[in-house]
């Protein structure tokens, strides 16, 4: 009879045990994400732009990104901003607070797809976004600065100025280019590119996409 009691004993901790382990894992599932590691950062300081019309940044709001540091450490799904103004990496820390990254970036990869790297480019580092990837890669690179103008009644306005500059890129030689044929056509030659393509009719290379669809034609060429 002791026997059968402690067996019974036995049998109603591990039952108990395990449901409670179970609300547990229940629990745990009622969250969406557990917490993720976040990389290191220190709190934004940069200037407030209240007064000046648009915006310092890439997009509007937070963008979920991949971050990979040129320590190969990587931080996945983190709320992501980026600064034009001086092409910095803001981050959300914990309370929703805006962190700036601290450590040298290697690139980033939005959940869009759309990746920007940290390349220097003519002696000039920076945040590039990669358009086209290949033998020849396409890059763009977005700069925001404050310009003051006088407006109505002679009141000086602030606003955001973008300015946009494309490169052509074939082992680190990187060749500037303008949104029409005659300015790729010369860069594919400084490159040592050989292609018709910049030439083609169905190529207009007026807009972002037609550079894109142009180089990568050639890639499939090469």
């Amino acid at each position: 009879m002791k026997c059968y009691y402690l067996f019974l004993a036995f049998m109603l901790t591990f039952y108990f045990s395990s449901a409670q382990t179970q609300g547990e894992f229940r629990m745990l599932n009622n969250q969406a994400f557990p917490p993720l590691p976040l990389p290191p950062g220190t709190l934004v300081k940069t200037p407030r732009y209240d007064y000046v019309k648009g915006n310092a940044y890439a997009f509007d709001g937070w963008k979920k990104a991949d971050l990979t540091l040129q320590n190969g450490k990587v931080f996945n799904a983190i709320n992501v901003k980026l600064n034009l103004v001086d092409e910095s990496v803001i981050f959300e820390g914990q309370d929703q607070t805006e962190m700036v990254l601290n450590l040298p970036l290697s690139h980033i990869t939005f959940v869009n797809g759309s990746t920007y790297k940290t390349i220097n480019v003519n002696n000039e580092s920076g945040l590039y976004e990669v358009l086209e990837q290949g033998t020849i890669t396409v890059l763009k690179h977005s700069k925001k600065t404050v310009m003051e103008s006088k407006g109505y009644n002679e009141v000086t306005e602030k606003r955001f100025t973008l300015t946009t500059k494309y490169y052509l890129n074939k082992d680190q030689n990187f060749q500037e280019i303008k949104l029409d044929k005659k300015s790729v056509a010369n860069a594919l030659i400084a490159l040592g590119v050989t292609s018709t393509a910049a030439s083609d009719a169905k190529f207009n290379l007026k807009k972002e996409e037609d550079i894109i669809a142009v180089i990568r034609n050639i890639n499939q060429g090469i």
